[in-house]
């Protein structure tokens, strides 16, 4: 089969607005909202206010456990002319008890001396002390949360206890992850043949869209067939607002994303100004974005999180989260092509007074380059790299707490 050789090297930005705005005309951004129960509200968005249907407490209830007198029988009451109430006009209470009407206070049992049929104070209780009125928590039809605020233990809380049991919140986007190539096995095992390989990314990439608030839908390996490829885009557009196809984004003989893409719907990029993740591909399809991933998994990472994490943050309503940047000293002379915005996985330490990044491999095949870095540096288009203790910043992955208690050593692993 003839290669399809044509591969752009679109600006980063450019592509990004591009891909945006196409995005933008086909109203992919209206929020939809569905109505679940609370218990499994955790963590979602609130497409609407949340208004309490029941006072909290709905009743006139005592906050200790005591006696409920009323206030004005114990006005009198002093250490050294103690009063004392019979049983029958005093109403022993828990807490969370029901006061009826005609008792204003409540007396905590530590300040109640019991004797027979009869008790003796010795200090006066003040008017509706230890009662918690009706609606002190929340009133029937106050807001307990307004609109887009995410879902915690603490909100959930809220509403159950104002007999709030459903709720409508901001629906998931689903995101159908397609993984591609014939060389592909679901597991390693035991004498593996060369040529094949452990298919891994659609699980990285499943999980990247839960932390983000997406839900993932990961379908089974296609081989190299483009008619397949093709069926398995029909079907996963049918059921998902994002499809992801992992692999087949390059000029290989077997790479049909591109062309597949094209057929169903319309091609904006294919080919980015980046380092790694030039083979990128972005299109839509039926009014649904497509991003086409490449197969290597450092590369794969870097476009998912550049294009699909701010579609999934915008279906939901939400900016994407800022990182924490750290200002650092690059450790070595790391020189670069000035064509491309080149993003380099790094370690970070603090050193003396300041923090020094140490650039990882480039090698965008090693998945271990994800597991080891602290954070990610961006050399710009235009530069041709940085110079040894070049000022540079680092979007962290990890805590810049975590990274200053960070060891550093030297050594040698001679035996």
């Amino acid at each position: 089969m003839t290669r399809n050789i044509y591969i752009e090297n679109m600006p980063l930005e450019t592509a990004k607005t591009a891909f945006w705005n196409e995005i933008e005309k086909c109203g992919w951004f209206r929020l939809e909202a569905e109505v679940i129960n609370v218990a499994d509200a955790l963590g979602r968005w609130a497409a609407e206010p949340v208004l309490a249907k029941r006072s909290s407490p709905h009743y006139l209830a005592s906050a200790m456990d005591g006696i409920a007198v009323k206030a004005a029988a114990t006005f009198a009451a002093t250490e050294t002319n103690p009063v004392t109430l019979p049983m029958a006009e005093v109403l022993v209470v828990d807490t969370g008890d029901y006061v009826p009407p005609e008792y204003d206070a409540v007396i905590m049992i530590e300040d109640v001396n019991t004797s027979g049929d009869q008790v003796t104070l010795i200090k006066p209780a003040v008017p509706w002390q230890h009662i918690r009125s009706i609606g002190e928590d929340l009133v029937e039809q106050d807001m307990i949360v307004p609109s887009h605020t995410r879902i915690g233990p603490f909100e959930m809380a809220s509403f159950k206890t104002s007999s709030v049991h459903e709720l409508r919140v901001i629906r998931k986007p689903i995101v159908a992850i397609i993984p591609t190539g014939t060389e592909l096995v679901e597991n390693g095992y035991d004498d593996m043949p060369p040529g094949e390989i452990v298919e891994s990314n659609s699980l990285m990439l499943a999980g990247l869209v839960q932390e983000w608030g997406g839900e993932p839908r990961r379908q089974p390996i296609v081989v190299d067939d483009r008619f397949l490829i093709r069926q398995a885009v029909i079907e996963a557009e049918k059921e998902s607002d994002l499809i992801i196809v992992c692999s087949g984004s390059s000029a290989g003989r077997e790479d049909y994303t591109a062309a597949i893409i094209s057929e169903l719907g319309r091609l904006i990029v294919h080919g980015l100004a980046t380092r790694p993740g030039k083979p990128a591909i972005l299109g839509i399809i039926n009014n649904k974005p497509v991003i086409g991933v490449p197969g290597y998994p450092v590369s794969a990472a870097l476009i998912f999180s550049l294009f699909a994490k701010p579609l999934i943050f915008a279906r939901l309503g939400q900016e994407v989260p800022a990182d924490e940047q750290l200002e650092c000293a690059i450790s070595r002379k790391f020189p670069s092509h000035a064509g491309v915005d080149e993003f380099v996985h790094v370690n970070a330490a603090q050193v003396g007074n300041r923090f020094i990044a140490y650039p990882l491999s480039r090698g965008a095949g090693m998945s271990s380059i994800l597991v080891k870095s602290d954070g990610q540096l961006c050399i710009p288009r235009g530069s041709e790299g940085l110079e040894a203790g070049a000022p540079c910043q680092v979007s962290l992955r990890r805590s810049s707490r975590m990274i200053a208690n960070t060891l550093v050593h030297i050594g040698s692993h001679d035996l």
